[in-house]
């Protein structure tokens, strides 16, 4: 799958689980270092809640089981989408791509939650709020404060008890 040419991720991508622990661990190993190209990250969100390869974890789509995805970023897309080295200076395509991948998300009946964190820029931000599934399934976090808060409230929405028939 074509990636960020000499590029690496601090760390690897945590598959589905139900031990809260290991997600815990998962999300406290973080780090934000380097720059910012939003669309694989949802595209690799996107394939470990598929159950199709490379990971299929994931329910069935159209099963009874929800699935949400949570985007945060910290920045705006600073790379590009040519292959093989994603440099420029227009973002437009990156952002372009980016809402069109949400779309697709979305239209496989995914939620998605979308936290802009000490981010300044209108644009993305833009794209960030088209991008979450509803209009308060977007986060402006300006804060660490603000950021724990959009996290509570979006673990509120998935946790709600549903009753379905």
């Amino acid at each position: 799958m074509p990636a960020l040419l000499n590029y690496s991720c601090s760390t690897q991508l945590q598959r589905l689980t139900n031990s809260q622990a290991t997600v815990q661990t998962a999300i406290n190993n973080l780090t934000a270092w380097g720059e910012t190209y939003i669309a694989p990250a949802l595209l690799w969100g996107w394939r470990v809640l598929s159950p199709y390869t490379s990971y299929a974890d994931g329910a069935a789509y159209n099963s009874r089981t929800r699935k949400y995805l949570v985007l945060m970023t910290d920045g705006f897309n600073t790379h590009l989408p040519n292959y093989p080295d994603h440099e420029g200076t227009n973002t437009t395509d990156a952002n372009n791509l980016t809402a069109q991948t949400c779309s697709a998300i979305k239209a496989k009946g995914i939620t998605i939650f979308s936290v802009a964190f000490q981010v300044s820029d209108l644009t993305i931000k833009s794209v960030l709020q088209s991008c979450a599934s509803s209009s308060t399934g977007y986060f402006d976090s300006t804060s660490t404060t603000d950021l724990v808060t959009a996290f509570q409230a979006i673990g509120n929405a998935i946790t709600q008890v549903r009753i379905l028939n």
